[in-house]
C-alpha cells in the first residue's frame, strides 16, 4: 500500500511538474491587436530599420558612429518623448485629452519624426556608397514585405 502511495505521489507531481513547465513554454496571449505596418509606432519602425542596418556589413568605425548618431538623437528627443508619454498615458485614463493637448501631441509627433528624419539622414552619410545603395534596396524589400502582409491581411476577413 506503501508503495503505491508513493509511485502515486511522484506520478503526481511529474504530471504536476510538466503541466507547469508546458504551460511556462506557450507565448503568452497577445493584449491587443498589433499595429499594422503602415501604422506601426516610430520605436517600432526603428527596429526595422536597425534590421536593415545590421545587415550592411558596417566597419566597428561606421557602428561607433551610428551608435553615437541614436545617442545623440535619444539624448536630444528624451523630453519630448517623456511628455508624448505623459499625454499617451493621461488619455489612456481618462479616456480623452483636451483640444490643446490633442495639438500638443501632433506637435510633438511632429517634431520627433523631423528629429528621427534627421538622425536617419546623419546615419546615411556615415554609409558608403555601395552601402547606401544596399540600405535602399533593403528598405525596398521591406516595403514590398509591408505591402504584401498588409494585402494579406485585408484579403482575409
Amino acid at each position: 500500500m506503501r508503495k503505491h502511495a508513493t509511485a502515486l505521489t511522484i506520478i503526481l507531481g511529474l504530471t504536476l511538474g510538466f503541466a507547469t513547465l508546458s504551460n511556462a513554454q506557450q507565448p503568452a496571449p497577445p493584449t491587443g491587436a498589433a499595429p499594422a505596418w503602415g501604422k506601426m509606432k516610430p520605436h517600432h519602425k526603428g527596429l526595422v530599420e536597425m534590421r536593415v542596418l545590421r545587415q550592411l556589413n558596417l566597419s566597428d568605425q561606421q557602428r561607433q558612429q551610428i551608435r553615437n548618431i541614436m545617442q545623440n538623437y535619444h539624448t536630444a528627443t528624451k523630453a519630448q518623448r517623456d511628455e508624448l508619454r505623459q499625454l499617451q498615458e493621461q488619455r489612456r485614463t481618462s479616456g480623452t485629452l483636451s483640444a490643446e493637448q490633442q495639438a500638443r501631441v501632433e506637435q510633438l509627433r511632429a517634431a520627433l519624426d523631423a528629429s528621427a528624419q534627421q538622425m536617419r539622414a546623419e546615419i546615411l552619410n556615415v554609409l558608403t556608397p555601395e552601402q547606401r545603395a544596399q540600405y535602399e534596396q533593403l528598405q525596398q524589400q521591406a516595403k514590398a514585405k509591408r505591402e504584401s502582409w498588409r494585402n494579406r491581411q485585408q484579403a482575409t476577413p
